[in-house]
């Protein structure tokens, strides 16, 4: 996968950012729109049961959308982020499948949104979506790992996880600096999520060895 980090500038009519690939919904197919919403975190049963197809997409509204079971939020974001595919959005992300792209590029914007939850999904959905050894997609993951929310901290513990690949220093400082994150909870997550539930007595050696086994399997040890 190749992930482009996006420019804080304004973008023009002959800037890098407007020569990249561009998203097309309406060209989807069914299965592409349905994988979409899979990628966002977005049940897309009820879509395919409702006959929504990408042009049918484009055109519902936060109201439809809550219809089809997503949150306010959900669809507050939803709305604004096909209205933005729909007008060409730049893909910052490109991936081997066009509506994938589209939805890793939404996700990469997501990890701005003001709300922890969203941006804890979002580090989830771009770690599902590339590939492991993805060091553009890692370093981008990797700075969200001072996030001032411990969910979306442990969020990121998971992709470093899933996509640091053996001997990444990036991937090794970003694992190695979760022993002293300033929330409990979040080390005694990260060191459920390799070792599993122990008596609590045990805690200071699972979150020790939770992360040290990360940076370890990361450093080929």
């Amino acid at each position: 996968p190749r992930v482009r980090v996006p420019s804080t500038k304004a973008a023009t009519a002959d800037s890098p950012a407007n020569k990249g690939p561009k998203a097309d919904p309406k060209s989807w197919s069914d299965e592409q729109t349905w994988s979409f919403l899979r990628a966002i975190g977005v049940d897309d049963e009820p879509f395919k049961s409702d006959g929504v197809t990408s042009e049918l997409l484009l055109e519902l509204s936060e109201q439809d959308l809550a219809t089809l079971g997503l949150s306010q939020v959900q669809a507050r974001l939803l709305v604004g982020e096909l209205k933005s595919l729909a007008g060409g959005m730049a893909l910052e992300v490109e991936l081997s499948d066009a509506a994938l792209s589209a939805a890793a590029s939404v996700l990469l914007a997501r990890l701005e949104a003001d709300e922890a939850e969203v941006r804890a999904r979002a580090v989830r959905g771009l770690a599902a979506c590339c590939t492991s050894g993805d060091k553009r997609a890692l370093g981008l993951l990797l700075g969200k790992a001072e996030d001032i929310n411990p969910a979306v901290r442990c969020a990121v513990m998971q992709a470093i996880s899933k996509l640091g690949s053996k001997g990444d220093s990036g991937a090794i400082a970003g694992a190695s600096g979760r022993l002293s994150d300033s929330d409990a909870s979040v080390r005694r997550h990260n060191a459920e999520q390799s070792t599993g539930p122990r008596p609590s007595h045990t805690a200071g050696h699972k979150i020790t060895h939770r992360v040290s086994t990360v940076a370890g399997n990361m450093r080929g040890e």
